[in-house]
């Protein structure tokens, strides 16, 4: 049997070809001459061993064997990091962070009296680290068939899951420290208001603690196209209100900028101050990969590691977020 290689070639004039030589030169041949038997003959054995009576279905899954599937989910991005203050360990490092517990007090005196004095403390804490993994079975018959990276694939999907993990494990830590101190806004009717974003920007100046930053889903932010009123009208420059529409980038509003990451959640919007003044991602190591063979099943054994990640939120002021209801 001959390879799909000797088989099939490449003509730069027109494209592949299944050459015949004749007269001593090779041309491409046409349908019913003896070479179309060789090639239907390894479009068998390739798809399943044997012939199966269907021509059609023989060149499918020759094309599935040598055009690599369309993939149908993008790499996942994370989008909590921005929230967090990413602070890295070493192994055999301790991560304890100080957690202030400060009372001081002041009265009102003359010049008589004697100065009181109050004695301010710290606190300690440890966050646990986690970290996660997945393993891979790559049989080696499916990759002698495939005609692609079949591995390369499977590995950067098992990084985007191991990436929404991570990102689902920091957004826990990010709704109960919101939840602890009641700024977990909501809004009803589906659709992400100005009136409730402008609340949470009024509370949270209030407080002393503005929002500098905010990311929402792209599909969510096209609620905020049939805003108006303020900047949306009179303070917004036409050519601003038509790059929001067209590009879903408002840039800033409400002394916020606006990120988009399709991984956000779409019933969510989430605000924050700087990250340096609210919270800790603390990161112990990075991913890594181990590899076996098991010859009885016939087999590859890949595992992949992520490093440790531990998180804290030390101000849970610094944070609001906004939950859209139907």
């Amino acid at each position: 049997m001959s390879k799909l290689g000797e088989i099939i070639q490449f003509d730069k004039r027109v494209g592949f070809i299944l050459p015949v030589e004749e007269n001593g030169k090779v041309r491409a041949a046409y349908s019913g001459e003896s070479v179309m038997n060789e090639v239907d003959a390894l479009l068998a054995d390739l798809a399943r061993g044997g012939s199966s009576g269907d021509a059609r279905q023989d060149h499918i899954l020759l094309a599935q064997a040598i055009v690599p599937p369309i993939a149908q989910a993008i790499p996942y991005t994370r989008w909590t990091e921005m929230f967090f203050m990413p602070v890295n360990y070493s192994h055999g490092e301790d991560n304890r962070l100080a957690v202030e517990d400060i009372t001081t007090l002041a009265w009102q005196t003359t010049g008589e009296s004697q100065v009181m004095f109050t004695a301010p403390g710290y606190l300690w804490t440890r966050p646990t680290f986690i970290e996660f993994d997945s393993g891979i079975e790559m049989y080696w018959r499916r990759m002698e068939r495939a005609g692609w990276n079949v591995l390369q694939r499977a590995m950067e999907r098992v990084r985007s899951d191991i990436a929404r993990q991570i990102d689902t494990n920091a957004q826990t830590a990010l709704d109960a420290a919101i939840s602890g101190v009641s700024h977990n806004s909501t809004v009803s009717g589906g659709k992400v208001t100005k009136a409730a974003v402008d609340a949470i920007i009024k509370a949270a100046q209030q407080i002393g603690f503005p929002m500098t930053m905010a990311m929402i889903n792209p599909g969510t932010m096209t609620d905020m196209t049939s805003w108006s009123g303020g900047v949306f009208t009179s303070g917004l420059a036409e050519e601003d209100r038509r790059e929001m529409v067209t590009s879903l980038y408002i840039g800033r509003y409400g002394g916020i900028q606006w990120y988009t990451n399709p991984n956000c959640p779409t019933d969510y919007v989430y605000f924050s101050g700087p990250a340096s003044n609210g919270a800790y991602e603390q990161r112990r190591g990075g991913m890594r990969t181990y590899s076996d063979v098991d010859i009885v099943r016939k087999l590859d054994l890949h595992t992949v590691l992520s490093g440790e990640y531990a998180w804290y939120v030390g101000n849970a002021y610094n944070y609001w977020s906004l939950q859209v209801t139907s």
